[in-house]
C-alpha cells in the first residue's frame, strides 16, 4: 500500500526502495506469484524514472517467474511492457538498426506466444505500425493471417475491418521493400486478397466496407499505369442494387460512397445514358457544399495514359462539373493550382479548355509571389504533355509569366523552353530553334542540369525534322 501512495505522489525513487525492501523481506518460502508481481512493479517504477536497461532485466525476470507458475495473461502483460521498453528506446535512437531488429523480435515472439490474449493483441498492433513503414509486405502477411484466424475466432465486423485495413495497406505504398521477411508476393497478397473479401456474403454495411477497399486496392493499380479489370465493374453493377436497397436511409457518409460506387460501375460498364446521367446528379448533389472534395474522390479513376479508355469521359465530365461549382466561390491559390491540375487532366479527355483557360487566368491573378508563380510553372511543366503546349491559353500563359519575370531567371527559363516546346508543337521549327539557340548563348546551362537536358532533347529533335526537310 505504501508502494502505490509513493508512486501516486510521484515519488518513485522512494517507492522504488520500498519494493527492494520488501522483495529481501520476504520468506525463502514465498509465493512464487507474490516474488513475479514485486518484480512487475519494480519493472514499472523503473520505467516511469525512464530507466530502461534496468527494467528491461526485472521485467524480463518477471515475465519468466509468471510463466513459471501458469500465469499466462500476467506474463503477457510484463512481456508487452518489456516490449513496450524496447520500442521506447528505439523511438530514441531510430537509426540503431540493431535496436529496431530486437523489438521487432520481441513483438514477434509475443505474438506467437499470446495471440488471443489482450496484450497480445496491443502487440500486433505496434507490429503492424512498425512493419507498415520497414516492411509492407510482411505487415499484409501478418494482417491475412489475422483475416484468417478472424473466420473461426471472430464476427464478421472484425473481419470487415481487418479486410480494409490489409486493402489500405496494399494501395499504401506503390514500391515494396526489395528485401523482406513475407513469404507471399505483393501480387500474392493481392490476389489472396480479393479471394478472403467476398462482399456477396455479408451484410449491406460490410459488403459497402468491402467495396470501398477493394475500390482503394484498385485505385493504387490504376496510379501505377494499370487497367481496370471490366469483371471488377461488373461485379459492382451486380451487387450494387442489393447494397443499396439495404442501406435505405445511411448517413451522409455512407451515401457519398455508395453513389461513388454507382456512377464509377455504370461509367465503366455498358448503361443506359439517363441512368448514368442521374448517377452523375446524384454525385454532383451530394458534394454541393463540398464540391472539390468530390472531384478529388473521382480522380483517380480517371485515365493516366492519352488515350481514354472505358468511363473516362463521365468521369472527366463530372469532375469538371464539381471544379465549376468550387471555381465560382472564394478559393485560397493552393486549392487553385489543385484544380487547375485536375482541370488539365480531364481537358485530355473531354477536349473542353474553357475551364482550363479560366483557371490559368485566376492563378495569374491570385498568385502573391514568384514562389508561388515557380510552383504553378513547375506544375504544368510536369503534369502536362508536350502537345497541350500549343494551345493558346498555355502559350499565353508561359508569356505572361515570362513577361513579369526577370530574365535570366528560373522562371523565366522555363516559360521560354515551353513555349519553344509550343512552337515545336505547332510546327515553328524553325521559331523554337532560333529561340532555344539565342537563350543557350546568353544562358548555356540554363539554369540548371535537369533543364539543360530537356532543352538538348528539344533541341536535337528540332535538329532531325530540320534535316529531314
Amino acid at each position: 500500500e505504501r508502494i502505490e501512495i509513493l508512486c501516486s505522489e510521484n515519488r518513485h525513487e522512494e517507492a522504488l526502495q520500498e519494493v527492494h525492501g520488501a522483495i529481501r523481506r520476504l520468506p525463502g518460502n514465498a509465493s512464487p506469484i507474490a516474488v513475479a508481481s514485486l518484480n512487475l512493479r519494480m519493472g514499472e517504477i523503473l520505467v516511469s524514472l525512464s530507466r530502461w536497461s534496468e527494467s528491461l532485466d526485472v521485467l524480463e525476470r518477471a515475465t519468466r517467474q509468471y510463466t513459471e507458475v501458469g500465469r499466462s495473461n500476467h506474463a503477457a502483460a510484463a512481456a508487452l511492457l518489456h516490449a513496450w521498453v524496447l520500442g521506447q528506446q528505439w523511438t530514441r535512437r531510430p537509426d540503431d538498426a540493431a535496436l529496431r531488429d530486437v523489438y521487432l523480435s520481441a513483438l514477434l515472439q509475443h505474438c506467437e506466444r499470446w495471440p488471443e490474449d489482450s496484450a497480445g493483441l496491443q502487440a500486433m498492433e505496434w507490429l503492424l505500425q512498425l512493419t507498415r513503414e520497414l516492411d509492407p509486405q510482411f505487415a499484409a502477411e501478418l494482417l491475412m493471417e489475422r483475416i484468417s484466424a478472424a473466420e473461426s475466432s471472430a464476427g464478421r465486423s472484425k473481419r470487415t475491418k481487418l479486410l480494409i485495413q490489409l486493402g489500405e495497406l496494399l494501395t499504401s505504398r506503390q514500391v515494396f521493400a526489395t528485401e523482406t521477411r513475407a513469404t507471399f508476393t505483393r501480387q500474392e497478397l493481392t490476389a489472396e486478397f480479393l479471394r478472403l473479401q467476398k462482399p456477396s456474403d455479408a451484410a449491406a454495411q460490410d459488403q459497402l466496407d468491402a467495396w470501398g477497399a477493394r475500390l482503394a486496392l484498385l485505385q493504387a493499380e490504376l496510379s501505377a499505369g494499370s487497367e481496370s479489370p471490366q469483371e471488377f465493374w461488373n461485379d459492382l453493377r451486380g451487387q450494387f442494387p442489393q447494397i443499396q436497397k439495404s442501406l435505405t436511409g445511411a448517413d451522409i457518409s455512407d451515401q457519398q460512397r455508395l453513389h461513388l460506387l454507382n456512377l464509377l460501375a455504370l461509367a465503366n460498364t455498358a448503361s443506359d445514358n439517363r441512368e448514368l446521367e442521374s448517377a452523375r446528379s446524384t454525385f454532383v448533389n451530394d458534394f454541393a457544399d463540398t464540391p472539390f472534395e468530390g472531384a478529388c474522390r473521382l480522380a483517380p479513376f480517371l485515365a493516366i495514359r492519352n488515350e481514354p479508355r472505358t468511363g473516362d469521359f463521365p468521369i472527366a465530365l463530372t469532375i469538371e462539373e464539381l471544379i465549376v461549382l468550387r471555381v465560382g466561390r472564394a478559393t485560397g491559390f493552393d486549392e487553385l493550382l489543385e484544380m487547375l491540375q485536375l482541370a488539365a487532366k480531364t481537358a485530355r479527355t473531354t477536349r473542353n479548355l474553357q475551364l482550363r483557360r479560366q483557371l490559368l487566368h485566376q492563378i495569374l491573378a491570385t498568385a502573391k509571389t514568384r514562389v508561388q508563380l515557380g510552383r504553378a510553372v513547375q506544375m504544368l511543366a510536369d503534369h502536362l504533355p508536350a502537345e497541350s503546349n500549343a494551345s493558346d491559353d498555355l502559350r499565353e500563359f508561359w508569356s505572361s509569366v515570362r513577361q513579369e519575370t526577370v530574365q535570366g531567371s528560373d522562371l523565366w527559363l522555363e516559360c521560354t523552353l515551353q513555349l519553344a516546346v509550343g512552337k515545336s508543337a505547332t510546327g515553328e521549327a524553325d521559331s523554337a530553334l532560333r529561340s532555344l539557340a539565342v537563350t543557350s548563348v546568353l544562358y548555356p546551362h540554363w539554369g540548371s542540369p535537369e533543364r539543360l537536358r530537356r532543352v538538348n532533347s528539344l533541341l536535337q529533335t528540332l535538329q532531325q525534322h530540320s534535316d529531314s526537310r
